[in-house]
């Protein structure tokens, strides 16, 4: 039974699957969180290009991967092109939405991810050069790896986060990391600050990569995986993604 994946390292890659599933509901999906290899945010191109084609490959062992949601900046930055070489099925990957943030009018942007996003990303290169507007990196190194052990109590990042972001000033805050879709609002109440991600442009890019390709089932489903046991994240993904697949 063929099945669209979407992969992260921990819980971030969730917010892109309720987005797409919003829009693509009577599909299978896989959800498979990467917990023995996270984070991906410090890892090397070579290494996590082979730990990602080692768990697609797995995943594809029937030949039933119908698409592909790279839901990780990280991965996607440095791995995204060669694996849609590698691969005949469609990859979809992510974005800093900075593009979306510059439509919106905003000129002094601040673009929040690991700092492996931050020196690789073609995106964030390109706008780097637009003289009409300012582009701030803000690294944010070990932040997905905190969000995935508090996944249950998030607002406990609040006082780390507050001083992880002293001193930036912006107009608009870029989320980077997928991670960090599930601080939004705390991203926004310390930089007081419009916050921009890329859950809906995703899940509408995907709808647009499968249009008219035959993925509907009459009683789709949703599966679950993690590479390493842990409750925590497993609780939280089944809570939030409304399912009762192990």
């Amino acid at each position: 039974m063929s099945k669209i994946v979407v992969l992260d390292s921990g819980i971030g890659g969730a917010s892109i699957l309720k987005a797409i599933r919003g829009r693509i509901p009577k599909a299978n999906y896989l959800y498979f969180a990467d917990t023995l290899n996270a984070p991906y945010g410090e890892k090397s191109e070579q290494d996590l290009y082979r730990i990602l084609t080692g768990i697609i490959d797995k995943l594809n062992k029937k030949g039933d991967v119908f698409a592909l949601v790279l839901a990780c900046n990280t991965a996607s930055s440095l791995c995204g092109a060669r694996l849609r070489r590698r691969y005949d099925f469609p990859i979809i990957c992510v974005e800093p939405p900075i593009k979306v943030a510059a439509q919106m009018g905003f000129k002094k942007i601040s673009v929040l991810a690991t700092p492996q996003t931050l020196n690789t990303n073609k995106t964030i290169k390109k706008f780097e050069q637009d003289k009409n507007l300012k582009i701030e990196k803000v690294p944010l190194k070990n932040l997905a790896k905190e969000i995935d052990e508090n996944a249950l109590n998030l607002n406990y990042l609040f006082l780390e986060l507050s001083k992880c972001l002293k001193g930036v000033k912006t107009e608009c805050a870029v989320i980077g990391c997928t991670h960090y879709n599930f601080i939004k609002s705390q991203i926004e109440t310390i930089l007081r600050c419009k916050v921009v991600s890329c859950e809906e442009a995703v899940a509408i890019q995907t709808e647009k990569v499968l249009a008219g390709s035959c993925y509907c089932c009459a009683k789709p489903k949703l599966k679950i995986v993690l590479s390493k046991p842990n409750s925590k994240i497993r609780r939280f993904l089944k809570t939030y993604l409304n399912s009762d697949q192990s």
